[in-house]
Parts: C-alpha cells; structure tokens; sequence
C-alpha cells in the first residue's frame, strides 16, 4: 500500500496538481498590416491634363496625330447666350496655356470654335512660331493662322492685333 501512496504522491507532483485552475490562453489581438495605399504616379505634360486649360469652353472632339503628322485638331464649343467674340480671346488664352503644358509638343495646332452648329473661328498655330507672352491672346495670334472667322471675330481680332 505503501507503494501505491508513494506512487500516486509521486504522479501527482510529476503533473503538477494544485489548487490553482489555469486560465486558457487569450487569444491575441490581431494586428493587420498597415496598408500603405500607392498614390498615382500624376503624368504632366498629357493631352488630357493640358485640355483641362480649355475654361468655360467644352472641347467636343481631339484628334491628337502628332506621332503621324505632328497635329492636333481641336473642337471646341462656347456659349450661345455670350457673343464669339468675346470668347474668342478666351480660347487664344487658353490656347497658350494648352501648349505650355504639353510636355510632347505637335508641330501646329487646329482650333475649330462652335457656337451651336455653327463654326465662329478656326486657326492653325505653328507652335515654333508660338513664343509665351503676358498677353496670352497677342502670343496665340502671332504664331497663328486664321482660317475662318464670322464678322464679330473678325472685329474683336482686329481690335486684338492693335495691341
């Protein structure tokens, strides 16, 4: 008996027996990996970021061929409650701001002006011609071509080239 005493004291040493009742392991928190989100790489110099100078005038069709012919052609339409010719310095403006951003610069630019179905002015500007200037509309129309213009633009570009 002395035996079987000893044996079961000594079992019960070896597992370790007490009156404290262990606690099962809490599981840990868990911890998710900072997510470190990739900004886009923002492209200067793109068609699309330059069209976005166009202000107040909705730009209807592009036809960029400067890998073929080193044009481009640009429809762009105004308001019809506004006279063209008062828009008509706004797109020279804006024209000039076009070209400044486009990092691949064509060889000429086509601007096509409508105002409802009707095509108000129309010039081509030789972008080696195009010098930058504080007066934006002066520097466009030194370095373009008029094509096609109704008499209120006619008037406003004369009254512009005197400048």
């Amino acid at each position: 008996m002395r035996k079987l005493l000893v044996g079961m004291l000594a079992f019960g040493l070896l597992t370790g027996c007490s009156n404290s009742v262990e606690k099962p392991a809490e599981p840990k928190e868990k911890v998710e990996a900072a997510v470190v989100k990739k900004k886009p790489v923002q492209e200067t110099g793109t068609l699309k970021e330059a069209l976005k100078k166009f202000h107040n005038i909705k730009v209807k069709e592009v036809t960029d061929a400067r890998k073929t012919t080193g044009h481009i052609n640009l429809v762009v339409s105004i308001s019809e409650e506004v006279g063209a010719g008062s828009y008509a310095g706004g797109v020279f403006g804006d024209t000039q701001d076009f070209i400044k951003t486009l990092k691949e610069k064509p060889k000429t630019i086509t601007v096509g002006v409508m105002q409802g179905d009707i095509r108000v002015l129309q010039y081509t500007t030789d972008v080696a011609k195009f010098k930058p200037m504080k007066n934006e509309m002066k520097a466009v129309f030194q370095a373009s071509t008029i094509e096609k213009q109704t008499p209120e633009v006619e008037k406003f570009i004369k009254l512009m080239s005197r400048i």
